[in-house]
């Protein structure tokens, strides 16, 4: 009975670190996630001081592959979301193309902005429109994904509630990611860090540690990365603020957007650094910073 318990806490870790992970970007820890990730690691203790002989360096094994699985499955996602046979599986998250969706959820001018600033922005970075989507959701998120051929995701919350300046602002961001490759650059990033994790285990093969040894090792070596791909997203969150900063001239825009978008959603300090990005505020001061050096070389220019 204990021993099944045992598995289940483990089973709440498979689906913390695996199932849960919906974003195009890098999955943020809620709450409910911190909260399976604890069971996780009392199901690990409890279920090796439980069985001491369970050769440890299977388990550690398991997991190695199932992080290569996952990072693979991540990496294709999205020809997965179109095959029969696996649609179910992984559904598109009610995402629906912007000219499919009713005016009653959407009005027709909010359409219109939406298409209005996506053509214009893609024009001025000289890159190709994307494929325009929307979700259902009332807060203001955004993301994107695609490798060749780019989606841009926009919430019901940001059409609805955004201001203009908002609007092109989060467009802006978005196109960084683009135009840096982004949503390849996460996924090839966690293949890499996943043939690491699995290295370091075939390393770990021939050794011969107690049970609590390697259960140490099992608990360094997944934080170490999970550590590193929520690394990987905050640099990519500061290069896509560089971009619509640099290269589009939206930096004032953009620092009021995120500080409007954190009032609408809600987000604590406390909620931003469990979730590994950078800050809010630290976004803000960057590009505050920025506005104000470029505003005192375009008066240096002047004179």
């Amino acid at each position: 009975m204990r021993t099944t318990l045992a598995s289940w806490c483990c089973f709440g870790g498979f689906w913390a670190s695996g199932v849960l992970d919906q974003s195009s970007q890098v999955p943020p820890l809620g709450v409910k996630q911190i909260t399976l990730r604890v069971f996780w690691d009392l199901g690990r203790l409890w279920y090796s001081h439980l069985n001491p002989d369970v050769p440890m360096k299977w388990i550690l094994a398991f997991f190695a592959i199932w992080n290569v699985a996952g990072a693979l499955l991540r990496t294709f996602r999205m020809l997965l979301e179109r095959l029969p046979l696996t649609r179910r599986l992984y559904p598109n998250r009610d995402m629906l193309p912007i000219d499919e969706v009713s005016d009653l959820e959407i009005s027709a001018a909010a359409k219109a902005r939406y298409r209005a600033a996506a053509r214009e922005l893609s024009r001025r970075a000289g890159i190709r429109a994307p494929e325009l989507l929307c979700s259902p959701k009332n807060g203001m998120v955004a993301g994107t994904r695609g490798w060749r051929r780019h989606e841009l995701h926009l919430s019901r919350g940001i059409l609805n509630h955004a201001s203009h300046e908002g609007l092109l602002a989060i467009v802006a961001h978005e196109l960084g990611h683009i135009h840096y490759s982004h949503f390849a650059t996460l996924r090839i990033a966690e293949i890499f860090g996943s043939l690491v994790y699995a290295r370091v285990v075939f390393a770990l093969w021939d050794t011969s540690f107690p049970w609590y040894g390697y259960l140490g090792l099992w608990s360094l070596l997944d934080f170490s990365f999970s550590l590193f791909r929520l690394a990987a997203g905050s640099v990519t969150e500061l290069m896509a603020d560089h971009y619509a900063a640099h290269k589009l001239g939206m930096a004032e825009e953009l620092s009021h957007g995120l500080t409007r978008a954190q009032c609408f959603n809600g987000a604590t300090e406390f909620t931003q650094i469990t979730h590994f990005y950078p800050t809010v505020k630290l976004r803000v001061r960057l590009l505050s910073r920025y506005s104000r050096a470029v505003a005192v070389a375009e008066q240096g220019a002047g004179r």
